[in-house]
């Protein structure tokens, strides 16, 4: 499997409005990409910062839903006056 990790940052007074955002928009469009096996999206109230963790089944699917992921994420951070800080892809190799 293999997982693509975004870390955006936004203001922490829009909390509650990033879990709108992200249970209302971001969780139904992601269960609508082929190959995605799970998705978790983790923020940190404090300071604003989110990190979104999406499993997918093969490196193809991961690669061919870049395109959607943008947009998803890009329409949030939109929304929200956040910024992405960083968008990686890792293979994973372990768990539980």
């Amino acid at each position: 499997m293999f997982a693509r990790v975004t870390v955006i940052e936004g203001p922490a007074d829009r909390a509650d409005d990033a879990v709108k955002v992200i249970n209302d928009r971001a969780v139904p469009a992601a269960k609508q990409i082929p190959g995605i096996v799970a998705a978790y999206w983790a923020l940190d109230r404090s300071s604003g910062k989110g990190v979104t963790f999406a499993i997918f089944d093969t490196e193809e699917s991961l690669r061919a839903s870049e395109e959607t992921a943008r947009q998803i994420r890009e329409a949030a951070v939109k929304e929200l006056g956040a910024r992405t800080v960083s968008v990686e892809h890792y293979e994973i190799v372990g768990q539980t």
